[in-house]
């Protein structure tokens, strides 16, 4: 909007044009009277008769259009006419009007000059002009020592914008050395005055504490009085004081209802907190798509962390359309503006080919970008990239490096890999204390993995002394979880009495738990404890946890199984059961099982008598170290020959007895 400036100094009329004097002082009593028309026919017939006052107010009424069309090229003439004689109003308002370019071209030295020659008259207006000029360079070179001068000069005239400048440029160190103090008087001075823009700088002194006490609830008044004037960073500090309940009782309603109205008036910060309160609901219920919506304003405004967010529901489908390619166009905005988040979503896209074509080499650069900003996430895959060589020469010591450094900063899966490659020595030096140390963080992150081994670690004083209790502690705890291998083990405990007393009922328990989750193990050592502890013994229990483990394959419940179908003992004897539980186990390589089928083919049991087949397993099994499948296969082979021999010595002799 286009205003006009009125003079600061007060004039007396030259006693020289007396008729102009009267015409002129009767336009006066009209303009008052609101009578425009008349104002401007006296104003007019002064003006022409050289009354500098006059003209100064016609151009005024010109320059509005009261009364008379306006007309930008009348007001600079008349202006032009008083200036030149010397009224500060006129040179104030023709300084503005060439400085704005108004009815004229912009001449930034032509303005220079009349808001000189009005501030001779100590004219504040025309001081605060100057000083703005000599601020921002316009016309003269930018000088903050010129223009804090002005200010200084125009401040002291209780020119409120003036005393703002004065304020800001001792808070900045602009021209001046900074001062908080100074500032913080000149912004209240500017305050007291309603300037708006004082009001919040003061706000921002009492909340920091600088210049001044810190006072949250002074920042509040100051901040609440700038946001009634419509300001929307005023808006904005406002609601975070509402928002964190500084200054004034807590209120994420009111938080809200402020941060909207900036967020209205397009101030960007405004529409991020907005947008976070819909997504978290934060003084309202949760609202993604008018998160998205918000963050997504913000973020076409350039704001990066919004930008960063719009990616995040994008990626996710939250509150919008899932979509891998916006994601990615929107990561990458904010991964270069250094949103070290970004750097590692936008290196996961390129990691999974998500919206993207899958470039592990991409990937690694901006999992490098963002590990060097601590995130721990890029860090733990900068440590997979090199540990299964994705892209690049598989480099354990590296991988070694970023483990450890997203471990540091409490990242789970690297701490869990870190402590892995350590006890195994896995193309690194093997150090059973560090690998206790990690598996034991990571416990305590409750990673069940972490906490089975810790346990056996500290069972089988592996990089520390053995301790049973703190081995049954971490069993105990994983097996909270449901976890088989350590309700087996916690199994084991009670059934061997570790470090507790024995007590097979409880190890049954927690075998049963383990079983149920086809755990092997458990069911192997329930059908033990079955088949031979005489207070449980239970045959049909034994066969059944047996059937269950060598249902699985596993070899040694199919070698129980034929031994007991084969001897007999508790249950009907069953060569053919037991010849195809020992077979299944022999074709695993289990020596026993392959001693037990070859005897069957020796002797005919639940098959026909094959020697070939004897032979073959018996030797199969001498491989597999059954010292006493060698022997019964020298004894085998040697009958085998004895009876060749008797068979072809019966036969010469019925040759010869034919003869």
């Amino acid at each position: 909007m286009r205003k006009i400036l009125f003079s600061s100094i007060v004039l007396f009329h030259s006693l020289l044009f007396a008729d102009s004097i009267d015409d002129y002082n009767q336009g006066r009593v009209a303009y008052e009277s609101k009578n425009y028309l008349e104002a401007a026919y006296w104003y007019k017939k002064a003006a022409k008769q050289g009354e500098a006052f006059a003209q100064a107010n016609l151009a005024i009424m010109y320059y509005l259009g009261q009364g008379i069309k306006q007309d930008y090229n009348e007001a600079l003439y008349w202006f032009e006419n008083s200036a030149s004689q010397g009224n500060p109003t006129a040179q104030l308002n023709l300084g503005y009007m060439y400085k704005q370019g108004i009815g004229t071209l912009q001449d930034y030295n032509k303005a220079y000059y009349w808001f000189e020659q009005a501030a001779i008259w100590g004219d504040a207006y025309a001081q605060l002009n100057l000083g703005e000029m000599h601020y921002f360079g316009l016309g003269v070179e930018k000088d903050y020592a010129n223009a804090f001068g002005w200010f200084e000069k125009s401040a002291i005239n209780n020119q409120k914008e003036a005393q703002y400048y004065l304020g800001y440029m001792y808070e900045n160190a602009q021209g001046v050395n900074q001062d908080y103090q100074k500032a913080f008087y000149w912004y209240k001075k500017a305050a007291l005055q309603n300037h708006a823009n004082s009001q919040h700088a003061l706000g921002v002194l009492y909340e920091n504490g600088l210049g001044t006490s810190q006072s949250y609830s002074d920042a509040f008044i100051w901040y609440e009085k700038a946001a009634f004037a419509r300001l929307p960073y005023a808006k904005y500090n406002l609601a975070n004081l509402y928002y964190r309940g500084l200054g004034v009782e807590q209120s994420f309603k009111n938080a809200f209802e402020w941060y909207e109205k900036a967020a209205k008036q397009n101030y960007v910060d405004a529409q991020v907190a907005l947008a976070y309160m819909y997504d978290t609901a934060k003084g309202i219920e949760q609202d993604l798509q008018q998160a998205f919506f918000w963050y997504d304003k913000a973020a076409n405004a350039g704001n990066m962390t919004a930008a960063l967010n719009v990616a995040i529901m994008y990626n996710f489908g939250q509150g919008v359309t899932q979509d891998y390619q916006k994601a990615f166009q929107w990561y990458e905005k904010a991964a270069k503006a250094q949103k070290p988040i970004a750097q590692n979503n936008l290196a996961q896209l390129f990691f999974e080919g998500q919206g993207v074509e899958k470039d592990f080499k991409m990937a690694l650069y901006w999992f490098k970008q963002a590990a060097h900003h601590q995130i721990a996430n890029a860090q733990y895959q900068l440590g997979q990239i090199y540990y299964h060589g994705l892209d690049v020469i598989a480099n354990y010591q590296n991988a070694l490096f970023w483990y450890e450094e997203a471990a540091k900063q409490g990242n789970l899966d690297a701490q869990y890999k870190l402590a892995q490659m350590l006890y195994l020595g896995e193309k690194v030096p093997q150090d059973l204390q560090k690998a206790l140390f990690w598996f034991e963080k990571a416990a305590l992150q409750n990673s069940i993995h972490a906490q089975i081994n810790l346990a056996f670690m500290y069972y089988k004083a592996q990089g520390v002394e053995q301790d049973l209790e703190k081995a049954y502690y971490w069993y105990q705890k994983a097996a909270q979880t449901g976890n088989s291998i350590a309700l087996y083990n916690l199994g084991n405990f009670y059934y061997n009495g570790l470090g507790i007393a024995k007590d097979v009922q409880k190890a049954i328990e927690y075998y049963e738990k383990a079983a149920l989750q086809n755990n092997e193990k458990a069911q192997i050592n329930l059908a033990y404890i079955y088949y031979e502890e005489p207070t449980h013994k239970n045959i049909a229990k034994a066969i059944h946890y047996y059937e269950q483990a060598a249902s699985q394959n596993n070899k040694i419940a199919q070698v129980n199984l034929g031994y007991i179908y084969y001897t007999g003992e508790d249950v009907p004897q069953d060569f053919n059961k037991a010849f195809g539980y020992y077979e299944q186990a022999a074709l695993q390589n289990e020596p026993t099982a392959q001693y037990s089928i070859a005897y069957m083919y020796e002797f005919g049991q639940g098959v026909d008598f094959d020697y070939e087949k004897a032979v073959s397993w018996y030797q199969k099994a001498v491989e597999n170290g059954n010292v006493e499948a060698q022997m019964r296969l020298d004894k085998l082979i040697k009958t085998q020959d004895e009876q060749t021999k008797n068979k072809e010595k019966s036969t010469s002799q019925k040759t010869q007895d034919q003869q």
